[in-house]
């Protein structure tokens, strides 16, 4: 009954010490997490709110992907993969949203390290604040 017009998929993250590994020395619950947590969460968030998005737009969708998609990281190959993914979602759900005429915006914001509350990283020129990302991610609404 909310009056939902954003959704900003911002899940995302390895859970596995260390984070850097070898694919063929990850187990199988740690793969299956990454893959959950980047991939399989946003898409299923996205399919089941995008009527709801649809009928209130116009309405904004970003997910936030990661410089590893572009660059890929050796010992993060699934994180990556699904960084990658994360990308092609958003591209072809632009897309569909065009070709079906409905007015809502995806954006997709790539990434690089950024110091948040789990990952206190010193904020420098190249390490952002999530409140500095945040807010430079919304200056690119309606390009």
């Amino acid at each position: 009954g909310k009056n939902l017009r954003i959704l900003i998929n911002n899940v995302g993250g390895v859970f596995h010490e260390p984070w850097l590994k070898a694919l063929e020395s990850l187990n199988q619950a740690e793969a299956e997490q990454t893959i959950d947590v980047n991939l399989r969460f946003p898409t299923q968030l996205t399919r089941v709110l995008l009527p709801i998005l649809t009928k209130n737009s116009p309405a904004l969708i970003i997910n936030i992907g990661s410089l590893s998609s572009i660059f890929q990281i050796p010992y993060g190959v699934v994180y990556s993969g699904a960084k990658a993914y994360v990308s092609a979602f958003s591209g072809a759900l632009r897309a569909e949203m065009r070709a079906e005429k409905k007015d809502v915006e995806v954006l997709t914001v790539q990434v690089g390290m950024t110091s948040t509350g789990t990952n206190k990283v010193p904020v420098n020129f190249m390490t952002p604040s999530a409140q500095t990302l945040a807010r430079g991610a919304l200056q690119r609404v309606g390009y």
